[in-house]
């Protein structure tokens, strides 16, 4: 069976994160089970992972280097892969395994996709059954490790617990596929299936993990109906995207647009939308600056990512769809559920929001596929940078105490306010606020003002820093 993807998108780290990718210079079946038990178990809901064998990754160049191997070698791995995960691994299960050419040299890439039936055991000596003891394996950081104590009660929670993006929707059926829309995917994705036009619409579904049950009631999974359905609110209710345009403080003049298909097709239309008739730009010739600057209402990068966020992280068994709200002075977009209750308050505050697991972790696979989301815990980073570059204040980011939705309110460049005011100049108020002691970014956040950190601030920081006037040590900023 082929893998699902382009072997440059696997190494490629904002495709697939590098945790996710294991090198292994020569064949040692043992140890190459074990990791295939770990990515199979698939305890922070990556999506499984994959093992390169006859490659090392340099970490000083930051590059990989592959070893090349004879047809006869090539064939044999992929025999005795087979035999010891079938002999080894409990439940059953096998990963799918290709012979790659790449750089001129031939190898063998595994995808150990998150299993099933986990949690998976495996056998630690496969070849002496009567000597031998079943132990767990998972990832932590790109390492396998035995599960045990706390990590083996975690993973065997976990098991009794499958995603629902994951699950098996048994009101629908394979029919209910677009094959035109599986089709454009692999395009967009030049994914390695592509290679094989004999495989019917079927067979690809198959090779994707797209659809499963018995031969005799084979039904689509929820992923597979939110990627390659024309309607998947069928399915899930209210699986689509409205937006509304509040022309005026009375609410009443108002533009009413919904995005439906497939998720694809819901991320395309909106992003269309918002590039053509929501952002606008502006030429400013800043005083004291040679060069003019370009300034958008809205920066879109900054738009992007968070729609992206919201159609990732959307619970799609609540019945409630993205809504995008555009005032006059800010676009709000909204989704079901918040953020995990494991994201402390004060991370929120400081933008330092990571999570260590995927709501989604199947539909999280195909969207950095296509790069509508990019690697593990970057959206925020991608969000400040964008309002770094284009002078706009941060997003803000509203909830309740449940965590039942989450609102990233995003506010309009202040040029384009009516009446705007020349641009604040925060240097004098920053070193007045440094001569009493120093201060985080928080702090003098507050200081200043601000309910929330502004690109402003960070901006001028930045300027202070690189003229030498203030300088930072840890996560406080000083008087130089």
């Amino acid at each position: 069976m082929p893998l699902p993807t382009n072997f440059r998108n696997i190494i490629n780290k904002d495709v697939v994160e590098q945790i996710r990718v294991e090198c292994k210079k020569g064949w040692n079946p043992l140890e190459v089970v074990e990791s295939v038990c770990s990515f199979a178990n698939d305890i922070d809901n990556f999506g499984g992972g994959y093992i390169i064998i006859g490659a090392e990754y340099n970490q000083d160049a930051d590059r990989y280097v592959f070893y090349d191997f004879s047809k006869k070698q090539l064939d044999d791995i992929q025999k005795e892969l087979t035999e010891y995960c079938l002999k080894s691994i409990k439940p059953q299960y096998v990963p799918v395994s290709d012979i790659v050419e790449y750089e001129g040299k031939h190898f063998i890439v595994i995808w150990a996709y998150s299993g099933y039936d986990r949690p998976y055991k495996c056998l630690d000596r496969p070849n002496d059954p009567k000597h031998s003891k079943e132990i767990y394996y998972v990832r932590k950081g790109s390492t396998a490790i035995k599960a045990l104590g706390s990590l083996e009660r975690e993973l065997l929670d976990l098991g009794s617990k499958e995603p629902f993006d994951d699950r098996l929707n048994y009101h629908a059926e394979v029919s209910d596929l677009s094959e035109t829309l599986l089709q454009e995917y692999l395009r967009r994705a030049d994914s390695n299936l592509l290679k094989f036009p004999e495989r019917g619409k079927l067979d690809l579904l198959k090779d994707l993990h797209a659809i499963g049950g018995p031969e005799e009631a084979i039904h689509p999974r929820n992923f597979a109906l939110l990627l390659f359905s024309n309607a998947p609110e069928k399915y899930m209710p209210y699986s689509y995207i409205d937006l509304a345009i509040i022309k005026s403080a009375s609410g009443r003049d108002i533009i009413e647009k919904r995005f439906s298909g497939s998720i694809i097709a819901q991320y395309d239309g909106a992003m269309l939308y918002l590039k053509n008739n929501v952002v606008e730009t502006m030429v400013v010739k800043e005083k004291g600056e040679e060069a003019s600057r370009r300034y958008a209402n809205y920066p879109i990068e900054a738009l992007d990512e968070i729609l992206a966020n919201a159609i990732l992280h959307k619970d799609y068994s609540e019945p409630q769809p993205i809504s995008i709200r555009i005032e006059p002075d800010f676009i709000s977009i909204t989704s079901y559920p918040g953020f995990d209750r494991s994201i402390r308050e004060k991370d929120i505050v400081n933008y330092e929001i990571r999570s260590e697991r995927y709501r989604n972790r199947r539909l999280a696979e195909f969207l950095k596929e296509l790069h509508i989301v990019e690697a593990h815990n970057t959206g925020i980073p991608t969000i400040l940078d964008a309002c770094d570059e284009n002078d706009s204040d941060y997003p803000t980011f509203l909830s309740d105490e449940e965590r039942s939705f989450l609102t990233v309110r995003l506010p309009i460049n202040k040029r384009f306010l009516p009446n705007a005011t020349q641009k604040r100049d925060l240097q004098p108020q920053i070193i007045s606020l440094l001569q009493s002691g120093d201060l985080t970014l928080t702090k003098l956040s507050r200081a200043l003002g601000y309910e929330q950190i502004p690109g402003a601030l960070k901006r001028t920081l930045k300027i202070m820093l690189a003229n030498g006037k203030i300088t930072i040590l840890g996560k406080k900023y000083h008087l130089a």
